[in-house]
């Protein structure tokens, strides 16, 4: 299963927020600087996490991001249904064909379960949880410049 490289950037934006200690809120310049992607790119992927009620976005010379729910509540199931809205994808080639079986067909229940498993494993990592982690990559530094 992959997903996508929106949701790839957004988990790793909301980690960056996460991992600083200021409340002020981060430029996306910055932001875009710290996750590798590009300025319009990332703000189209931040808009869906507005969207979604995760983060909220501050106008102005100081604006910028800033969490709108804690990072140690927002799950990675959060974050991958807000951008990709579904975990995976399951489409059967005979749905278009008018299969008659498709509420009982019996790969169709072990994708759906695997997707269930799936978003069940996804709720139990928050971003704080992530960010706080020994074994996660530190994106940027507090004392950086807003620039």
């Amino acid at each position: 299963m992959k997903f996508s490289q929106s949701t790839d950037i957004a988990i790793h934006a909301l980690i960056a927020m996460a991992e600083q200690t200021t409340d002020k809120p981060i430029m996306i310049r910055k932001l875009a600087k710290a996750v590798h992607a590009s300025e319009s790119y990332l703000a189209r992927i931040m808009l869906n996490l507005v969207k979604a009620g995760l983060i909220k976005s501050i106008r102005g010379k100081h604006g910028g991001f800033v969490f709108k729910q804690a990072p140690e509540v927002i799950t990675i199931a959060d974050v991958v249904i807000a951008i990709d809205h579904e975990v995976a994808d399951f489409s059967c080639c005979w749905e278009i064909r008018n299969c008659d079986q498709s509420e009982k067909c019996t790969l169709r229940n072990l994708f759906r379960e695997a997707q269930e498993q799936m978003l069940a494993v996804l709720r139990t990592m928050t971003i704080r949880e992530i960010a706080n982690s020994p074994n996660c990559k530190t994106l940027f530094c507090d004392n950086e410049s807003q620039d």
